[in-house]
């Protein structure tokens, strides 16, 4: 990560009764050896799950692990990766591609981290859906999830992480799966499609690296996202092909519950009207809770605007909880789903580069690990919007909450900081409402002053979860009802 910044660097394994201690004790003492004269960094590597667990680990052997035992193909096959390289995208990369689908039933298309005008990318993505029979899945980062128009409600499916919640009954069982740049993250998504894997996984993106932490993809292609997205939509007016019949295509399924690729009430459409509801500030109750933060914020956007989330919470919130109506802003996610450092900077780059004006959504970890930053925030007129729970609130949504013990200092890790110094230390107005209503007025006054501001929501941790588990209550009841 810091490469020769730092004196010394070792990657300390994940924990096993095969480790001596005493290599964990001499590393340890040479770290701090080396440390005297400079930063070393230590990193250190832990299996999921994070918490004790005693169940017994089960391989998994897939369908397509066991089909490949019988024939010579490789497990992936990668394309040609000079065609990527090309200004058009080879129709090498199409052709196949195109000719699988065709046989699909249940096509699903993931919109991942991405760059591109919203417009450009949901206008593709719906011509898909219509031309295979699909469902697509827009991640925040994939500048397609905000500004939602008619048909993307009808072909793309919001708020996954609650939808796919065990909880939940939605047949969701892709045969077919076609990714668009980085993995989404949403957890849920990836567990589901590691636990009923595809027939057939391909994954486009440009960059070398892999793209495969469920070990699933069966292709990888090595091209500009967007660019073969454009280039696909154009290789299917070339050939006028016409619509097939999505619905006689469609098998019907055992499963309770709603099945995405139904058409109508009974399909994405069906799910989104309710989620539509649910989002609703009348279901999200009159409190400055974080998921209603999410939903304002989303709302008040403009195209004079791009939005920058924080990781952890602020990320995972927009991605649930953002309205679909607001304005399709360009969306810069740092590091994705993971990292906390150079949230404020990564922003104001960001700002610069489209000549828009910063609105930040982060929580207190992210903004005290960058606070420097907040320099910059003034000549470009930033609105930082800071959630503060008062440390990291991701964690009380994992297992390793329930040990009390270590808990608080090692992952909870609170700090007792308020933001309202920072402010003032760096020239920004400031204000800490405590209800919708005085957020919203922080949030339009700033925007008439034209000026930078720091707006602190104080929320705790456990009210937080508490509030993430009846919605999930509340959304369960509203599917089962409507499914009935």
């Amino acid at each position: 990560l810091f490469g020769r910044s730092v004196r010394w660097f070792v990657d300390m394994p994940a924990p096993t009764d095969s480790i001596d201690p005493a290599f964990v004790l001499t590393t340890v003492d040479h770290a701090v050896f080396r440390s005297k004269d400079g930063p070393v960094h230590i990193n250190c590597m832990f299996r999921e799950p994070l918490a004790p667990s005693t169940e017994p680990f089960h391989p998994i052997e897939s369908p397509r692990y066991k089909a490949w035992l019988s024939h010579k193909r490789p497990y992936t096959e990668y394309g040609d990766p000079s065609a990527g390289r090309n200004s058009q995208v080879a129709p090498l990369h199409i052709a196949p591609l195109h000719k699988a689908l065709q046989m699909a039933q249940r096509p699903l298309f993931i919109l991942g981290r991405l760059q591109g005008e919203s417009p450009n990318i949901q206008q593709s993505v719906v011509e898909l859906c219509k031309t295979y029979g699909g469902i697509a899945i827009t991640d925040i980062s994939s500048q397609s999830r905000l500004g939602w128009g008619h048909e993307m409600s009808s072909y793309a499916l919001k708020s996954l992480e609650f939808v796919l919640a065990k909880e939940n009954e939605v047949a969701f069982s892709p045969d077919f799966v076609v990714q668009f740049g980085a993995t989404s993250l949403s957890k849920r998504l990836s567990q589901s499609l590691q636990s009923n894997p595809p027939e057939e996984y391909w994954v486009v993106d440009h960059r070398v690296r892999r793209i495969d932490p469920s070990h699933i993809v069966s292709h990888r292609l090595q091209s500009e996202p967007t660019t073969l997205l454009g280039e696909w939509i154009e290789f299917l007016r070339d050939e006028l092909l016409e619509m097939p019949d999505t619905q006689q295509k469609k098998p019907k399924t055992s499963k309770k519950g709603y099945n995405p690729w139904s058409k109508g009430e009974s399909g994405s459409r069906g799910i989104n009207e309710v989620l539509s509801i649910w989002l609703s500030k009348d279901v999200l109750g009159q409190g400055l809770t974080e998921q209603a933060v999410a939903l304002m914020v989303s709302e008040a956007l403009s195209q004079d605007h791009i939005l920058c989330l924080g990781s952890s919470n602020s990320v995972r919130h927009m991605d649930t909880f953002a309205a679909t109506s607001g304005a399709p802003v360009s969306v810069l996610t740092n590091r994705g789903a993971s990292g906390i450092d150079g949230t404020i900077a990564s922003a104001i780059g960001y700002a610069i580069g489209h000549q828009k004006r910063p609105v930040i959504l982060l929580g207190d970890l992210a903004l005290l690990y960058d606070l420097n930053s907040l320099a910059l925030c003034a000549a470009h007129r930033a609105v930082v919007v800071v959630v503060n729970n008062d440390g990291g609130g991701i964690f009380s949504h994992l297992p390793i909450r329930d040990h009390k013990s270590f808990f608080e200092p090692l992952f909870g890790t609170p700090h007792g900081f308020g933001f309202e110094g920072a402010a003032s230390m760096f020239g920004l107005s400031y204000a800490m409402p405590t209800t919708q209503e005085s957020f919203k007025e922080s949030y339009e006054s700033a925007f008439a002053k034209d000026e930078a501001c720091i707006i602190e929501v104080r929320t705790h941790r456990e009210e937080n979860l508490a509030e993430h588990v009846r919605l999930l209550s509340k959304l369960t009841s509203r599917l089962r009802n409507k499914g009935a």
